[in-house]
């Protein structure tokens, strides 16, 4: 991992590199830079993106590692799973992909 003033970490795999951002309160997650999000509050929001304001087929992994579950909501108040909002648990990753009318993970 590298780290280059104030920028995110980037995970380098086999494919494109990801951005990874540490997050301890509530949280809009920013389609342009960021991909991982590792969660460390106590019931913190997490908004996704818009579903129509990104592709298709667009995903962004969220991980728990707080000490209570956390929230995972959509912007403009889409659906994520079908409903309002989703209790991620502690110590759950998940990817999270829009179909571009909501989110699924």
């Amino acid at each position: 991992m590298s780290k280059i003033r104030g920028q995110a970490p980037t995970i380098v795999g086999k494919s494109a590199a990801r951005s990874m951002r540490f997050i301890s309160v509530s949280y809009t997650i920013d389609p342009l830079t960021d991909s991982i999000i590792l969660v460390s509050g106590t019931a913190a929001n997490i908004t996704l993106p818009l579903p129509t304001a990104v592709l298709v087929g667009t995903v962004f992994r969220i991980t728990n590692i707080g000490a209570a579950a956390c929230n995972v909501i959509s912007a403009g108040g889409a659906n994520v799973n079908g409903v309002g909002s989703y209790a991620q648990a502690q110590y759950v990753s998940k990817e999270w992909i829009t179909k571009g009318s909501q989110w699924f993970g």
